[in-house]
This record gives C-alpha cells, sequence and structure tokens, in this order.
C-alpha cells in the first residue's frame, strides 16, 4: 500500500473514532477538531530549512495529508508546519529543561535534536520527536511530568494515541 493512502486511511479511522467521542461528549468538556488541511512539500521544505533537521518520512507523510490537527488527542494538538517553527515549540522546549529535563538522561544528551510534535497547554503532555543521528532518530517520547511511554516511529505515536482515542470512546459508551 502506497504511504500516502496509508496515512489517509489512518487519519480517516482516527476522524471517525474522533466523532464518536464527540457524539459520547454529552457534557461538551472537550474541543474536537477535523484535522488541518494538508501541507505541501514547499511548506515541509521550509519548516525542516527553519528547524535545521530533515524530518522522518513517516511524519512528512502524515504532514502531506494532514497538516497538523488541534485537539488530536484530549487537548494535545498536534503540530503542523507552521507549529512546528513557532513559539509552541520554543515554549514546550522551555518548560522541558526548566521542570523535568533532569530526569531524562537521553534528552539531555539529544537537547539541541529534539522536537515537540504535540502538546497540551493546559496539561504537562509533551511528545518530542528524536532528531539526533542515532538509534533515537524517528523515535516520540511522551513526557507528562515523567515518562509516559517511547515510540519507535511517529507512525507507532500516531496508531497508539488513536487506540487511547478508541478506548475512550469504548469506555464511554458502555
Amino acid at each position: 500500500m502506497d504511504s500516502l493512502k496509508k496515512w489517509k486511511d489512518l487519519i480517516g479511522y482516527a476522524c471517525i473514532i474522533q466523532n464518536k467521542l464527540m457524539q459520547l461528549d454529552k457534557k461538551h468538556i472537550y474541543e474536537f477538531h477535523c484535522p488541518k488541511l494538508a501541507a505541501t512539500e514547499e511548506q515541509i521544505n521550509e519548516a525542516q530549512a527553519k528547524i535545521g533537521f530533515e524530518l522522518p518520512k513517516d511524519y512528512k507523510d502524515f504532514l502531506l495529508c494532514a497538516n497538523g490537527w488541534d485537539c488530536f488527542w484530549l487537548n494535545v494538538d498536534l503540530f503542523g508546519t507552521q507549529e512546528l517553527t513557532s513559539s509552541r515549540v520554543t515554549d514546550a522546549l522551555d518548560l522541558l529543561f526548566d521542570v523535568v529535563i533532569e530526569y531524562f538522561p537521553e534528552l539531555e544528551k539529544r537537547k539541541n535534536s529534539i522536537l515537540p510534535i504535540a502538546n497540551s497547554e493546559e496539561d504537562l503532555d509533551t511528545f518530542i520527536l528524536f532528531l539526533s543521528n542515532d538509534e533515537y532518530y524517528g523515535k516520540v517520547i511522551w513526557i507528562a511530568g515523567q515518562e509516559i511511554d517511547l515510540f519507535d516511529s511517529f507512525e507507532q505515536f500516531f496508531c497508539s494515541m488513536v487506540l487511547y482515542n478508541k478506548n475512550r470512546a469504548l469506555k464511554n459508551s458502555t
């Protein structure tokens, strides 16, 4: 299966689950949004030039299908090319380095080659993409005051968060 078709299918499935969660949220506690329109190759290249790193193929392919997604998981925004070069990234890094970096030696060693790709402006949830040229390249770590999970790739991160949403929907529908 072609990579972009696979991403379109994954995003479509995630939208179906988001829609189910929205229907179950009778008190309107959470915001629900559709993914943003696809990024262009030019937008991705510009973002990569500004951050000084090449993004992993799976993240670029996602961006070619959806250029970010507000409230992708609860109140966590999944960044598109615009957010990757905005104050959202520097704010997330500042918080990370001020509060929790001492507990994460892998982040400390690679602090010049990590990139927040999703975070909440209300909670401590931050998802960091490793861009270091080593065995951590392309991995995503979820930090919320402590390490919650380490994903082998952006795709694994995305699919896992969709599964978290699906489990929330199943739990709330009973």
